[in-house]
């Protein structure tokens, strides 16, 4: 929620622009034009998981072995930004988790993504697919959930298989 001067007089542009600084500094400039002027849309500018870097998080050369398990986090993306996450997990070292790939970007169909996962797959199993509990609302326009769209997609149409299927992540 952004600073409204008509919700709000008594904060003057003196304290706005002082506090727009100060947010700048820590949360960068598209954000502090949204809150404090209600200017410009941080829809465009920032990934829906700010705490995620591609540069820190995904290893891009790690090629899986036959060694790992492969996995799908999957953010269908409702009112926002898709998600899909790639990461596998070396049986040898179970604890350890290597986020392959990510992508995510706005306005994209289901076979579209679907499409992403099986470019990246290159014909693999997949251990399972952890998606945000979101997905599992019913589209009305179709009667089935996203999932159960998405999972459509992949399994009968991309023949893509899974040995665990579909697990429900959750939001914390």
């Amino acid at each position: 929620h952004h600073i409204n001067p008509e919700e709000n007089p008594a904060v003057s542009m003196t304290v706005r622009d002082r506090m727009h600084t100060a947010m700048s500094q820590t949360s960068g400039d598209t954000m502090a034009n949204v809150r404090m002027y209600g200017r410009g849309s941080i829809v465009d500018s920032l990934i829906i998981y700010p705490q995620f870097a591609y540069e820190r998080h995904v290893v891009p050369d790690y090629e899986p072995s036959p060694m790992d398990n492969l996995w799908l986090g999957w953010d269908p993306g409702i009112k926002d930004e898709f998600g899909l996450m790639f990461f596998a997990i070396n049986q040898e070292k179970p604890t350890t988790i290597r986020i392959t790939d990510f992508y995510h970007q706005r306005n994209t169909t289901l076979d579209a993504q679907a499409k992403i996962v099986a470019d990246h797959l290159r014909g693999r199993f997949l251990e399972g697919i952890i998606t945000d509990p979101n997905a599992n609302k019913r589209d009305y326009n179709r009667g089935k959930s996203q999932i159960t769209q998405f999972t459509d997609i992949l399994f009968e149409q991309l023949h893509i298989r899974t040995h665990r299927g579909v697990l429900m992540g959750r939001n914390i």
